[in-house]
């Protein structure tokens, strides 16, 4: 039997997980860019809302993460661009969220210490969404690294 939280999650229709889904391709194009122009089009401009960076760092409002895209924009150099990949997208009213592994590789040409290792790099990310009168838009994402080793336990 299905429970009432399985059920509220399945109430987007396949027309409401394509516009979350576009937006999520918006935001992981912007990524990738590091556009912050492209960034606001996804974003929303709140500024409590929050970005935890792969690097381990936490970015708070539109304008801080505007911020470090143009301070990463040319101080790295896209080996392969990312690619998301076993997105899965859920609605529940106005509130969507995406979870999706991806991949992709960088390298570092600043001058500065690099804020995370040159090369190949597998991780997971985590979009919360809400839908306002304008669409669609990203209040949330959190970055982590995919381990390759063994679950603790083998589970």
């Amino acid at each position: 039997m299905e429970s009432n939280a399985e059920a509220s999650r399945r109430i987007g229709d396949d027309a409401t997980r394509q516009e979350v889904l576009k937006v999520h391709q918006g935001y992981v194009a912007a990524s990738i860019a590091c556009d912050a122009d492209l960034l606001a089009q996804v974003w929303d401009p709140d500024p409590s809302d929050v970005h935890f960076a792969l690097s381990g760092h936490t970015y708070q409002g539109l304008a801080h993460l505007q911020q470090i895209y143009g301070y990463y924009r040319p101080q790295l150099e896209i080996d392969v661009p990312c690619e998301a990949f076993d997105e899965d997208v859920e609605v529940a009213d106005d509130v969507a969220w995406v979870t999706c592994s991806r991949f992709g590789s960088t390298r570092w040409v600043g001058q500065t210490p690099p804020p995370l290792a040159d090369g190949p790099q597998l991780y997971r990310s985590t979009e919360i969404m809400v839908r306002g009168a304008g669409g669609w838009q990203v209040v949330h994402s959190h970055f982590s690294p995919i381990s390759q080793e063994p679950r603790p336990g083998d589970i």
